[in-house]
Order: structure tokens, then sequence, then C-alpha cells
């Protein structure tokens, strides 16, 4: 087999989550059109039967003139076994950078993920990128309905410079 690659155009601008740590809270008529231009995009890729699914402060980028761009897709799948270590290592400071980069990303997924990508038993799926035309109509509706969970809580962390979820364990 060939590797994959995805291969983006440059932006030229910040993350929101750089620009709240910068800017604190965003004016609200700057948060509704920045929040539109948000669903149109995701609504245009669900058109051309791409799921994004993965929509936080840290895949999403401003551009010079104040337009959003949606960072590439990530392809995760996370389950409790990545963090079956001693409880007391997530907070020690000997992590190895694989493992925190990995729980880092997890917090940051369980921050911004809907209620149905957390299933049961812990365990967190992003859709590996299947075509949205593989998938049944209900599996397709919840992925969309997800997506617009996540734009809430972007929309919450632009009002407010805060995370609704903000304790210290995922």
């Amino acid at each position: 087999k060939f590797p994959y690659f995805i291969i983006t155009e440059y932006v030229y601008g910040d993350t929101i989550e750089k620009i709240m740590r910068i800017t604190g809270p965003r004016p609200v008529p700057q948060v509704v059109d920045w929040l539109y231009q948000l669903t149109e995009a995701l609504d245009y890729l669900r058109h051309k039967r791409i799921l994004h699914t993965n929509v936080r402060p840290s895949k999403i980028f401003i551009d010079d003139e104040l337009q959003i761009m949606l960072a590439p897709f990530d392809l995760l799948k996370i389950t409790p076994k990545v963090f079956s270590k001693n409880k007391q290592t997530a907070h020690s400071s000997n992590l190895d950078n694989s493992y925190e980069r990995t729980f880092n990303r997890y917090r940051d997924v369980c921050q911004y993920g809907s209620p149905e990508q957390l299933k049961g038993d812990g365990e967190i799926i992003i859709t590996e990128q299947l075509p949205a035309d593989k998938m049944r109509q209900e599996e397709l509706s919840n992925i969309c309905n997800s997506d617009l969970y996540s734009i809430g809580l972007v929309g919450y962390k632009l009002l407010t410079a805060r995370d609704l979820f903000d304790g210290a364990s995922v």
C-alpha cells in the first residue's frame, strides 16, 4: 500500500484557540458571523459527502480578512487502553512526548465532542473519513448533529473565552 497524503492551502492566520488566549471574548456580531461561516462550511462539506466530525477551536483558522477556514480532518480512535498506565502518570511531569500529545488530543476531543461521540464504555469515536454515501441516514444525521453541538461549544468559547467543561480530568 502507498501512504496517503492530504495537501492543503497554507492559511495566513491564527486558530480561534490562539486568538482567544490573546484577545479574550469576541464581540457578538463577530461571533455570529464566524459561526455562520462555520455552519456554511460544514454544510458545503456535507453536500459533497464529506464529514468533518472534529470541530474545535484548534481546527478553525481566521485569516487576515476575518474569514474562517477549517483545518484538515483528523483520523482518530481512542480507547481507555491508551490511558491504562497508572492514573497518577497523567499529572506527572515525566510523560513521554507521545503519551502527552495523545492525552492532550484526547482531552481536546472530549471538550468539544458531543455526547453521541462518547460511547458508554468510555471510547471516543471520530469517524474515520467514511464517505457519507456509505453511511446509513441515521449515522449521517447523528454526525451532523454532533457537529452542530461542537459549533455551539465553539460559540460559547468565543463569547466567554472559557471552555464549557474546564475540569482537571477528562
